[in-house]
């Protein structure tokens, strides 16, 4: 059976991509959360924050949590998976945690997966090299149906809007290399493109990147 994911990239914050399932990662020992778990945990009044304070889980890695968003983002469910230490995060543990969003969205039978993992400063890791390690680990995830069928997914990647373009170029690369039968990359065209970043000096009423826990 050949698998089938496609790769593109968002243009939009994480509480502002359509997908069935969004995917956030959690460092064990950064408190506040930071970054797009950040943006989540505030859009959803702290509930991210209450699970951590009553230790219910704690960011380890192999540890997730299923919660549905109930409007706060635009996918109705949330996953949010531990990475374990920050200072210990490598390429290999990337590539098993997009592994890990892939079957977890497959479990769910998601078509679409709005996958954040490649937060800027994520331990030492390049972004190219994050993105690759993301990409073998989205290759190394178990068979996942025919193009077209229930089990085919859209892999949305959200990155931080300093390293759109940058991503953007490497989505163009790939693309080139002769990827597996079962992997499709797209890119936006010229007009979606421009909106990869921002006009300086726009504004936006979007919440902060560093989330304070709303549960005292």
């Amino acid at each position: 059976m050949t698998a089938h994911v496609s790769l593109s990239l968002a243009i939009e914050p994480i509480e502002r991509v359509d997908a069935d399932v969004a995917f956030v990662t959690i460092f064990r020992d950064e408190r506040p959360l930071r970054g797009s778990a950040g943006r989540v945990d505030w859009r959803l009044c702290g509930r991210l924050s209450r699970l951590l304070r009553e230790e219910r889980w704690v960011g380890e890695v192999g540890e997730a949590a299923l919660i549905p968003t109930q409007g706060g983002l635009r996918a109705p469910l949330l996953i949010a998976a531990g990475l374990g230490a920050r200072a210990t995060f490598d390429a290999s543990r990337c590539r098993a945690a997009a592994r890990d969003a892939v079957e977890r969205a497959r479990r769910l039978r998601a078509s679409t997966l709005a996958l954040v993992l490649l937060e800027a400063g994520a331990g030492a890791i390049a972004l190219e090299a994050r993105l690759e390690a993301l990409l073998r680990g989205v290759l190394g995830a178990p068979s996942m149906g025919p193009k077209g069928s229930a089990d085919s997914l859209g892999l949305r990647l959200v990155v931080a809007p300093a390293e759109r373009p940058a991503a953007l170029e490497w989505l163009r690369a790939v693309r080139g290399r002769g990827l597996p039968s079962g992997v499709e990359v797209l890119v936006p065209d010229v007009g979606d493109a421009r909106r990869v970043v921002a006009p300086r000096g726009a504004k936006s009423a979007r919440p902060p990147d560093v989330a304070r826990p709303l549960v005292k």
